[in-house]
């Protein structure tokens, strides 16, 4: 059962770092096109 646990765990890092990396190069780089990401992000973000 506790393999349950780190996988959700694994999942959920995953996820934030994603979102956070995303978001901070999206505010960097204004010739990316945030259109692309704004599907994946929602998915992925903390809220």
């Amino acid at each position: 059962m506790q393999y349950v646990y780190i996988v959700t765990l694994g999942l959920h890092v995953m996820a934030g770092v994603f979102w956070a990396g995303t978001t901070y190069t999206l505010a960097r780089d204004p010739e990316i096109r945030v259109e692309r990401f704004f599907g994946p992000q929602m998915g992925a973000s903390p809220c």
